[in-house]
This record gives structure tokens, sequence and C-alpha cells, in this order.
């Protein structure tokens, strides 16, 4: 009998659900044969959970003898691998996730499953099995042998935990399990505790944490345990760091938790505010992140400060960045694609203008209203006006057509022209389909009204055309002239967009040129990306491989603290108050400011009305710049437009009032074509 009987048959009383009186067992020559056992191995203790259910569980029988563990045979791979010399077992980690999951081995050479799930909630047999082995390894390394090899597969277990938790930024349950039984020997008891320390700190959860920290008083040396009550001098950085690795988006879901709990909390020290900016980036909730960042701003060190802006910046160039491969390859884009915005606010429609891919540039403009397409804001007007997608069409393509297309679908002016057209094309439409019915009925005075109709309604469509196609020439002129003054202009953020306009690679150079090394320069509040040899009039910080290497401030771009700034009702000198916390108790004020907001903004539309019409002299139809006759006859209609065009049209020779009236003008006749459809 080998050394090995004696241990494990003394758990014949402890684990009733293992079989070790084979006396039971009528056919135990036949699980000899299909588990290729040799003949002159003795069998000590069989386990199986088929005895709970009516039919036999395939994959859960283990059977071991006094020599090795063996595998049920009904795994693909039993012939070769389905036996485990017991004088292996020290190098394995035993675990089992639950108690009726897979019992599983695991050690440098890989890992083996020796027992199947069972189902039923009173099946114990596997963790009795993991049990039973778990008491073999005791007895087994009381010899300096056995223990040096079972420490070396402890020290592998541990540093795959420890990989696991740096790719995933939290422990899961297997590495939890794996965890807890390496705890239990001295040598390993210290570096667990960091491991589970810094698990539970980034759950962001006090309580949790000082709870498990208290649980380590007996376990662990006095320094340490002092130590590991101040986590923030510990794990505050590396959790940043790793939360600011903008590739790693597989932790994502790790971060959901944490985020939550922070959220929650009445009161922020600086240092949770500053993770909760990076849990927000993370988690795209760009409403949260500037209530907090504005919160904060003024109270950072420069390098956070830096360090924040620059990884909010690289993450939204990251998302971006798939915009462009899809752009690239002709995937088609989903509809929350087209929200996304890069670090300079570049959309997806300028992504796809950049490109010069037409096609693509018309399958955007159909997906959503781009005339609620907001650019960044900036002291100089001039930066916002490059990022008008007519300016970039304008600078880039010769198509007056496709000009147009993006003219009418992006600007708020020439909305009134949009519905126009779409109007009068249905009007077309709608007058050709009857015309052809009077002509096939014979009905001479309805061809005849038809034939009227229709000539009006396309010497309508002509005439609004040429009046499309005269705005678009101008938007063209007036955007070409502003893209020739700023070529000049050297180091300014309007001349790094014209280069990204107009260089056919330079949109590809800005995402392959950024992956180890970087500039984050600022413009106002807009924080960008851009490659090391790009050198712009603005403050700058500058990473190569993770590391901040050289750094330029303009003295308007230092953030400034007075004694006001950090007092108040948002800060007490040690913590800050959660803005949604904040906004709860502010809930009544901001309702009597939106009350405010809301009458002034009526007050602002009275005053508007009220000076178009003074401009139009009463607006002489009652409230209308068109007569009755007009409302219901397309030629009046026609004909009275012309007249206020030669009146109130800019190029007329009018004052900047009469923009605002004609914008008015052209709004009334699309709601009188809309309602003559409806006739």
């Amino acid at each position: 009998m080998s050394k090995y009987s004696g241990i494990l048959a003394m758990g014949q009383k402890q684990y009733p659900s293992l079989v070790f009186d084979f006396s039971q067992l009528s056919n135990i020559a036949d699980y000899f044969r299909e588990y290729h056992i040799p003949a002159e191995e003795k069998p000590i203790v069989y386990a199986n959970s088929g005895k709970f259910y009516s039919f036999r569980l395939e994959g859960n029988g283990t059977l071991i003898t006094d020599e090795a563990i063996y595998f049920h045979p009904s795994h693909t791979d039993w012939a070769r691998d389905n036996r485990l010399p017991l004088s292996e077992i020290c190098s394995y980690v035993i675990y089992q996730e639950n108690e009726r999951d897979n019992v599983c081995l695991i050690s440098g050479h890989g890992e083996r499953r020796i027992f199947g799930k069972t189902v039923a909630p009173s099946d114990t047999t596997g963790s009795e099995l993991v049990e039973l082995l778990h008491a073999l390894q005791h007895a087994l390394i009381t010899g300096s042998k056995e223990k040096k090899e079972f420490e070396r597969t402890l020290s592998y277990v541990l540093a795959l935990v420890r990989n696991s938790f740096r790719d995933n930024g939290m422990l899961d349950g297997r590495y939890k399990i794996l965890l807890d039984q390496i705890a239990e020997y001295p040598g390993f008891a210290t570096e667990v505790a960091f491991i589970r320390a810094e698990h539970y700190y980034r759950l962001c959860d006090d309580a949790v944490y000082n709870r498990y920290i208290s649980s380590l008083s007996d376990n662990i040396d006095a320094d340490i345990l002092r130590s590991l009550r101040s986590p923030d001098t510990i794990f505050f950085e590396r959790y940043i760091k790793h939360i600011a690795n903008s590739g790693a988006f597989y932790m994502t879901k790790a971060l959901i938790e944490p985020y939550l709990n922070l959220k929650r909390r009445e009161r922020l020290t600086l240092n949770q505010c500053l993770l909760l900016c990076f849990l927000c980036i993370r988690l795209e909730d760009t409403e949260y992140y500037s209530a907090i960042f504005e919160m904060i701003r003024s109270h950072l060190e420069p390098d956070n400060y830096w360090d924040l802006s620059g990884f909010a910046a690289r993450y939204f160039n990251e998302k971006l960045s798939g915009i462009y491969e899809k752009l690239l390859s002709g995937s088609k884009l989903l509809s929350q694609d087209i929200e996304l915005r890069d670090a300079l606010g570049l959309s997806p429609l300028h992504y796809a203008l950049i490109m010069r891919d037409a096609d693509k540039v018309r399958d955007i403009l159909a997906m959503t209203d781009w005339s609620r397409y907001h650019p960044p804001v900036f002291r100089d007007s001039t930066c916002r006006r490059l990022y008008d997608p007519v300016f970039v069409a304008a600078c880039l393509y010769d198509d007056t057509e496709l000009i147009s297309d993006i003219l009418l679908q992006t600007r708020v002016n020439a909305r009134p022209i949009a519905r126009t057209i779409k109007q009068l094309d249905t009007s077309i439409a709608i007058h050709r389909n009857l015309l052809q019915k009077a002509m096939a009925s014979d009905d001479l005075e309805a061809v005849r009204h038809h034939q009227e109709q229709l000539e009006e309604y396309e010497q309508m469509r002509s005439e609004v055309s040429t009046e499309l196609e005269r705005m678009t020439a101008d938007e063209i002129e007036n955007c070409r002239s502003l893209a020739d003054s700023l070529m000049s202009a050297e180091g300014s953020l309007s001349r790094y967009l014209l280069h990204l306009y107009l260089t056919p690679d330079a949109l590809y150079r800005s995402i392959a040129d950024t992956i180890t090394s970087w500039r984050i320069y600022r413009c106002d509040d807009t924080f960008f990306v851009t490659s090391t040899d790009h050198e712009l009039k603005l403050s700058y910080y500058e990473w190569k491989k993770g590391r901040i290497t050289a750094r330029n401030i303009i003295e308007s771009d230092i953030e400034k603290s007075t004694a006001s700034e950090r007092s108040g009702e948002t800060f007490d000198g040690d913590t800050f108050v959660n803005p949604d916390h904040l906004r709860n108790s502010q809930s009544s004020q901001q309702q009597q400011h939106n009350s405010r907001a809301d009458e002034e903004r009526r007050r602002r539309r009275r005053h508007f009305h009220q000076h178009v019409a003074a401009q139009a002299e009463g607006m002489p139809y009652q409230g209308s710049f068109f007569s009755p006759a007009a409302h219901k006859n397309i030629s009046a209609l026609k004909h009275e437009y012309r007249k206020l065009v030669k009146r109130y049209h800019p190029d007329a020779g009018g004052d900047a009032h009469d923009v605002e009236i004609m914008l008015v003008i052209m709004n009334e006749r699309a709601d009188i074509l809309e309602r003559m459809q409806d006739i």
C-alpha cells in the first residue's frame, strides 16, 4: 500500500458523498478498463454525482487509486491525459469557484479539470473532493521537497492573480478563491493582503475597505497594517494610471461599481473627485465630468490637471479613431457613432469630409439633424467658424451640389429653404400624378388646371434653386477667402485645423503618430492631441511612453486659485460637496432660475417679433407678410415673395436687421406651402 492510501482513507467518515467502499460497485472491473487504470493499482476513493439524478451525468466521475487521480473517460482527451500521479499533487493549487462548480487544478504547466459541475443543491461531491485533496496536500508538504514544489506553485498562481488584477482592474470570483487558498500559507499572507486591499480600495467603498483592514489585525505586521490605513498613498496613483490606459476598454465593466459608489457620496475628497473625473471619462458621463472638473480645477496640481485633461483628449480621440477605421473600411456607422466627438470637437461628419468621401458624407448627413451640432467655445470666434461643415466642404470640394446639401442640413438659416424645397417637390409630384389621371380620363378642364399649377410650382422650384445656388456660391467664396486669410497664422489653432483639413494624410497621422508619444495642447478650455513635431503657440505638455518629458505653459493658462474659490458651499477645506447632492439641495433655486430663464426667453421672442414687425412696417396682413390670397394661391405667393425679397434681402442693400426679417419671411413661405399641400 502506498503512502497516500492511509491519508486518503482517513476521510471515509468525514466525506459521506465520496465512495470509499468499493464493494458497493458491482462493475469495478469496468471502471478499471474504461479509465485505463493499471491492474496493480488499488482504488481508494470514487467521486460521482450520478446518484443524484435519474440519468448518469457524463463527465463527473473521478477515481483515485493509491497512485494517481483518474478523470472521467468521457473527456475527449481522456486517453492521453486523464491521469494525474499523486506524487505531483503538490505541483497544483486545487480550487472550486463554488461548491457546485468544476473542480480544477492549476499550476505552471496549465490548468486541468478533474471533476465536472453538479446541479442538485444537495450535491456536495465536488466540494468534498476538494477538501480531501487539500488534506492530502497538507499532509505531504511537511516534507521539504514537496513544500518547495508547492511554494513554487503558489508563487506562480499569485503572479497569475496579479496579472489578472492588472489587466482587469478588479478580482473576479475565481481569483478571490485562489487568493483565499494562498493566504493560508504565512509566507504569502502579506502580499495577498496588499492585493485584496487594493481590490477593495478600487471599489471606492470606505466601509468595505475598513472592514477588510480590521480583519487583518491578527495576521499582518503592525507597520504594514498602519500603511494600509492610508490607502491613497499606496494605491491612488496606480489606480489612476490603470484607468488612464485608454486602450484598456476591457476594463470598463470593472469601473461601474466604483463610479456608482462615489456618485452616492455626499462629500468627496480631492482625490475622490479626481478619481471620479477619470471614471466619468471612461464611462462617458461628460455632463457629470464637467460638473466635477469645474468644481476642482483650481485645486489641482498642474501635472494632475494636465494628466486629467490629456487623458480625456486621448480617450475621445481613441473613440473617433474607431470611426476613422469604419469610414476607411466602408463599414456602416451606427446611430450612437454619430454622436461621438474627438478632443478637438470634430464629428464623424468632419472625418468623412476630410477623407474626401462624398458618399459617406451624404449618408452621415441623413442620419441626424446636424443643425444641432455645436463646436467648442473659443474666445476667438474665427475658430468656431472653422468647425462649420460648410467651411470644411468649401475648402475641400468643388461639388456645388454637395456643398448645397451640407448647407441645407447643417445651417439653421437654411432650414426655410430646405422646407420650401421639400414642399415644392412634394407638390410637383402630386400635380404630375393628378395631371396623368386627368389626361387618362380626358378631363380637359382638369388637365388645364393641373398643367397651370404644375408650371407655377416648377417655376417657383427653379427660383428657389437659383436662390440656393446664389447662397451656396456666396458661402463658398466667403469660406475660401477666410481660409486664405488664415494660412499665414502660424502656430494657431486655426492654422492647425486647416492643416488637418487640407493635408491628405494629416488625419491619419494625427492617429498613427500619437500612440507612443504625443503633445496635449490647450486652447481656452479645449485640450487636443497632436504629434510631437507640431509647434503651436499654445500651452502644452508632452508625453513619451507614458511619461511627461516636456511642458510649456503660457501665463494666461495658469490656473489661479483664490481664497474665495477654496471656500463656500462646495468646499470646506477638506472635502467637496458632490454636485449631485448639491443639485438636489438646490432644486428649488434651480426651478426658480429656470422659470426666470424661460420668462427671459419668452420676452426676447416677443421683442424679436415686435422688432421684426416694426422693421417691416407692421407686417401689413395682421401678423403676416403675405396676403390672404397668397395663402391660397401659388401664383400670388410667388409674386408677393419676389416683392419682399427685393425689399428685405440683404443683397438689396438692407441693414443687419433685414437678415432677421428675411428669415421670418422664408419660414412663413414654407409654412404656407405646407398648408397648401394639406388642402
